[in-house]
């Protein structure tokens, strides 16, 4: 039964095409943007400070409290995380499920999560 499927699976995903068509973004009063878009890498406003963040040795573990008192296990949640990011830079933090991205970027903001 599964093999059918798969079969005729795989002769649709063949032989029935679909035409695709990409539209033209429509010009805007703006100047030649389109609408919705902004102008990226314009001029700085005045008085705008641009600011680095630079994280040493980020660390941080919690305590899993057990069913039991004595059964408390520390779990390490960020280990050692150390870097740079740069003002005027796309920064990207990237890690499996799990791995603590957005209890970094509480940590970076003081927020509680």
């Amino acid at each position: 039964m599964a093999i059918s499927f798969y079969i005729i699976a795989g002769l649709l995903l063949r032989f029935w095409t679909t035409d695709i068509s990409i539209s033209k973004p429509r010009a805007a009063d703006d100047g030649g943007l389109a609408a919705g878009r902004k102008r990226i890498g314009g001029e700085r406003a005045s008085g705008i400070q641009r600011i680095d963040i630079e994280l040493d040795n980020v660390e941080l573990t919690i305590v899993k409290k057990g069913l039991l008192k004595r059964q408390n296990q520390r779990v390490e949640i960020l280990k050692g995380v150390s870097t740079v990011f740069e003002a005027g830079n796309l920064n990207i933090i990237m890690g499996p499920s799990g791995s603590g991205k957005v209890i970094l970027l509480c940590i970076m903001t003081n927020a509680l999560c």
